[in-house]
């Protein structure tokens, strides 16, 4: 289920985090998200990624755009996934969001004329926000997965413990420790999301249980 370059924008770090608990407080995380079923056949059907869904893609953006001005906002991209998508499993998972959020963003060069495009998604920067979104909320599943403390961040124990499910995801993993002090860049003794995130790009990491049908969407993206 992967496909996203592994240059992204937004680097390793705590920031998602940070930014993500300011802008979202009271964000309903941990052992809920962890134990709920999530349903991917019903989101992958509300997500018009498919090249031939131009059309669908431009009226999702209006519902988007309440104010038509052509770019959103993460506030808009954040109250439309609850109220227009309305899927409250990717509207809960806000380190999902802030990260493809600030990918898609950063796609294209803005060619407005008043200079802030670049701060905003715009309609041809949209597909790249959807697809991301879908493959984040993907590794933040498999992230809470892992962390079973409901702590948002790995220690190695809980790395350690989710080896059986871990290979199922990205394959064999002959040292676990070692993989986990690569994963860890800043050191510090966790892996975050965004840390998480960079390493499940690059190991092409597939929930087992996704439904994914998107894939061919992804080739070609």
């Amino acid at each position: 289920s992967s496909g996203i370059n592994a240059e992204w924008p937004l680097r390793p770090g705590s920031t998602i985090k940070y930014i993500s608990l300011c802008l979202f407080p009271g964000t309903v995380t941990g052992s809920m998200s962890r134990n709920k079923k999530v349903n991917w056949t019903a989101i992958n059907r509300k997500l018009p990624i498919d090249r031939s869904l131009k059309a669908d893609r431009k009226r999702l953006f209006r519902s988007f755009d309440p104010n038509g001005n052509g770019i959103l906002s993460l506030a808009e991209v954040d109250k439309s996934i609850r109220d227009v998508l309305r899927i409250d499993d990717i509207f809960d998972a806000k380190p999902a969001i802030m990260r493809a959020f600030q990918s898609a963003k950063a796609v294209t060069k803005s060619k407005r004329s008043d200079g802030v495009g670049d701060d905003y998604i715009e309609f041809r920067e949209f597909r790249y926000f959807l697809i991301a979104l879908r493959q984040y909320f993907e590794y933040y599943q498999a992230f809470e997965r892992t962390d079973s403390s409901g702590d948002h961040r790995l220690s190695l124990k809980e790395f350690k413990d989710a080896k059986s499910k871990i290979e199922k995801w990205v394959g064999k993993i002959q040292d676990m420790e070692a993989e986990f002090m690569m994963i860890d860049k800043n050191g510090g003794g966790f892996i975050l999301f965004d840390e998480f995130c960079d390493w499940a790009i690059r190991k092409h990491l597939d929930l087992e249980d996704d439904d994914d049908n998107t894939g061919a969407a992804r080739k070609d993206w």
